[in-house]
C-alpha cells in the first residue's frame, strides 16, 4: 500500500512523457514504469496542471469525479479547495490593510474588545502565520465561526506565547475571516466576491450553497483499497476551508500571484517573507505559504506551497521561483499513504530537470 504515491505519480510522469516530450525526458518517464499498472480510469482520480511563466504546458485529469455514479473528472468541474481557501483569506486581509481599514499589527483585543486579555498580544501577522498560540478547536463540537469565536472566548491561556514559535492551530485562519466581517461590514463571503474573486476573474460561483451536486467533484475515504463517497454535511466554518473553484480558477489565481494579472492585493508579496520570531529565529512560513527548501540537498532554492486535505479531497500548489514554474494538484481520494506535496514537488522537478 505504501507503493500508493509512487505509483500516482508514475501515472503523471508517463502522461506527461506521453503529451510533452519535449518537458520531460523518456528516461524519467520510465523510471517507476514497473507500478504504471495500476491506474485504469476507473478509481476517484486527480488534476494536474503544470504552469510555466504563467502559461500552462500541461493539464491532465483521469479518473472519477464520483465513485458511485461513476461520472468522470472534467476541466469543468468544481472541488472542495481545502486548506488552499487560507490564500484568499490572506488576500482579503492584505487587501484590508490597502484599504486602510486594517493593519496588520492590531491586537484581537483592538478588533473584539470584550476578547479575553490573553489576547491582547496576539495580532493579525501572529494569526496569517500561525504563530499565535491559539487552541485548536473541535470540528465536531464547533460548528459554525460564530461558535469558535464564543468558545476562544471562555478560554483563559494559550499553547505558547504569541510569536514565539509556530504552530498551525485550525482556529487561526477561521478567527482571520471574523476579523475581515467586523472590519468590512461585509459577510466574509460577499468581501471576496467583491474584493478579491471579481478582479480574478473566477467563477461566479465559489460557495458550496451556491452548487448543484452534479457540478461538484466528490471526495472519498479509502478503506482496504475501497473507495467511499464522502456525504456528510460541509463544515460551515470559513477562513481556511469552504471554498469551490474549478482547475481554471486556480491557474487565474497562481497567475495573479505570481504574475501579477489582475491581482486584486498590491502587496501580496509579503505572504513569501518568512516570519521571524520574538527571538529572531527565522521560520520555514510566510502568510498561509509554507517557504521551504528544495530538497535536503538543495537548501540554496526554496519552494512556496500551500494546500492540504478536508473531506476526501487533497490540493496543492506547489512554486518553485528562481524557474517560475508551479504545480497544482488535487486529489479526490483521501488516501493515507499519499504525500501530495511530495508528488507535487517530484513532478516539478521532474520538469526543471
Amino acid at each position: 500500500m505504501k507503493k500508493f504515491g509512487i505509483i500516482l505519480l508514475v501515472f503523471f510522469i508517463v502522461s506527461i512523457s506521453n503529451s510533452n516530450a519535449q518537458v520531460i525526458s523518456k528516461e524519467d518517464s520510465l523510471k517507476l514504469k514497473d507500478s504504471f499498472y495500476y491506474f485504469n480510469g476507473l478509481l476517484p482520480g486527480a488534476i494536474v496542471s503544470i504552469v510555466s511563466n504563467g502559461n500552462e504546458i500541461y493539464y491532465r485529469n483521469f479518473g472519477l469525479a464520483n465513485n458511485d455514479t461513476k461520472e468522470k473528472i472534467s476541466r469543468n468541474h468544481f472541488f472542495n479547495i481545502s486548506l488552499m481557501g487560507r490564500m484568499y483569506t490572506a488576500m482579503a486581509i492584505l487587501k484590508l490593510e490597502e484599504m486602510n481599514k486594517l493593519s496588520l499589527d492590531e491586537s484581537l483585543t483592538d478588533i473584539f474588545p470584550d476578547f479575553p486579555k490573553y489576547g491582547e498580544n496576539i495580532t493579525v501577522k501572529n494569526l496569517l502565520s500561525h504563530t499565535s498560540g491559539l487552541v485548536n478547536y473541535d470540528p465536531l463540537k464547533i460548528s459554525t465561526n460564530k461558535e469558535l469565536l464564543k468558545y476562544l472566548y471562555i478560554q483563559d491561556s494559550l499553547t505558547f506565547q504569541p510569536g514565539s514559535q509556530w504552530s498551525y492551530s485550525n482556529s487561526d485562519f477561521p478567527i482571520l475571516a471574523s476579523i475581515i466581517e467586523v472590519k468590512s461590514k461585509m459577510a466574509y463571503q460577499k468581501f471576496l466576491k467583491k474584493h478579491i474573486f471579481k478582479n480574478l476573474k473566477i467563477s461566479k460561483k465559489q460557495f458550496f450553497d451556491e452548487f448543484k451536486a452534479e457540478l461538484l467533484v466528490s471526495g472519498h475515504n479509502e478503506k482496504s483499497w475501497n473507495y467511499t463517497v464522502v456525504n456528510d454535511a460541509y463544515s460551515k466554518i470559513y477562513g481556511e476551508k469552504g471554498i469551490f473553484l474549478t482547475i481554471d480558477d486556480l491557474l487565474k489565481t497562481e497567475n495573479a500571484i505570481f504574475y501579477n494579472k489582475n491581482n486584486p492585493v498590491e502587496n501580496y508579496n509579503k505572504s513569501f517573507e518568512k516570519f521571524k520570531t520574538i527571538n529572531a529565529i527565522e521560520i520555514n512560513f510566510g502568510l498561509g505559504w509554507y517557504i521551504v527548501p528544495q530538497d535536503k540537498e538543495n537548501t540554496e532554492k526554496t519552494i512556496y506551497w500551500i494546500g492540504g486535505k478536508d473531506h476526501g479531497m487533497q490540493t496543492v500548489i506547489v512554486h518553485f521561483p528562481v524557474e517560475k514554474l508551479s504545480v497544482i494538484l488535487i486529489i479526490n481520494r483521501d488516501h493515507m499513504y499519499t504525500n501530495i506535496v511530495k508528488m507535487a514537488v517530484d513532478i516539478g522537478k521532474l520538469v526543471i530537470e
